[in-house]
């Protein structure tokens, strides 16, 4: 219409063209932002380089790009691409950080040993003792194969996020794995450790949960297994022997983040006794958990009260 201003018929021209530059922009503002919002402690430093670089190529859109320059088409769609490459590969190792959660959420939905299943007679419903060793290796193999994997995801994560992994951030970020993978056994091996002990509790309606049997033995009865202790066939030998197993659980997993050498001499040098477990053994922060270990202490004084109750009657 020949009312219509010239600049104005020009403007709407490019319509298209200022709608996709918008939208380039709308996503790339998104991005940016769900980066600075999302971003954890000790990812932030790892990143640090790569956003700074980001900032630095998008303060010329903030000081000397306008919408009529011919380059702005480019650089929208450049700046686009490099926040959402930032974006995408810092979701994807958060993606994996979720994933060793939930793989290690799954040692724990049941415990080592347990009892035998599709008993009809109640009595009979006691630890499943014959096929500890077959139980053993399953988790066992489970354990190490979820091992090896949250390795594999852990080495994802250094591509994602480019990381140096000769430097400390790096090193941070490993130590904070190496927490939730301490998390993780905790919650495996407090799950077998609970289970023993909440059937081993001194209730009325309490099935018992191991079973001895009372022999002719000439020329006294005796119990079998054996309730004296340096028998190597013994009630408390095979309760240590599981309590074991339990921890040896930890022992599966390569740890994640190793121990300063200075750190992990002076620490042992505290421990005197001769079976002394590597710094660098999650079997270490099993056996420095209070909470674990007070649950296994509970189970002993258990096994021990129920042993001098069975002697006494014995004799």
């Amino acid at each position: 219409k020949p009312d219509i201003p010239e600049s104005a018929l020009k403007l709407y021209e490019q319509n298209d063209k200022f709608r996709d530059l918008t939208a380039n922009l709308d996503r790339t503002v998104a991005w940016y932002n769900k980066i600075r919002a999302t971003i954890i402690d000790v990812e932030a430093p790892i990143l640090a380089d790569q956003l700074e670089a980001i900032d630095t190529y998008l303060k010329e859109a903030e000081t000397s790009l306008y919408w009529s320059d011919v380059r702005v088409s480019d650089y929208t769609t450049e700046a686009r691409n490099r926040v959402q490459d930032l974006e995408t590969r810092l979701q994807a190792s958060k993606d994996n950080v979720l994933l060793i959660d939930s793989i290690m959420s799954n040692w724990c939905k049941y415990s080592l040993y347990e009892r035998k299943p599709d008993q009809k007679d109640p009595r009979n419903k006691v630890l499943d003792i014959e096929n500890k060793d077959d139980k053993k290796m399953k988790k066992y193999n489970i354990i190490k194969a979820d091992g090896d994997r949250l390795h594999k995801l852990i080495a994802e994560n250094a591509e994602f996020l480019k990381a140096d992994i000769s430097g400390s951030n790096w090193k941070a970020y490993l130590d904070f794995v190496d927490d939730k993978v301490i998390e993780g056994l905790e919650a495996c091996l407090k799950c077998s450790l609970s289970y023993l002990y909440e059937n081993m509790e001194n209730k009325a309606d309490q099935i018992p949960l191991f079973a001895a049997k009372l022999e002719l033995q000439m020329p006294k009865m005796v119990f079998s297994p054996s309730l004296e202790a340096k028998n190597s066939n013994s009630f408390q030998n095979l309760i240590n022997s599981i309590l074991d197993d339990i921890f040896q659980q930890a022992s599966l997993i390569k740890r994640v983040s190793i121990q300063d050498s200075n750190e992990a001499t002076a620490a042992n040098d505290e421990d005197n006794t001769e079976n002394r477990v590597s710094r660098n053994s999650y079997v270490w922060e099993m056996e420095d958990s209070s909470e674990l270990m007070a649950l296994r202490e509970e189970i002993e004084d258990k096994v021990r009260e129920a042993t001098q109750e069975a002697q006494a009657q014995e004799e």
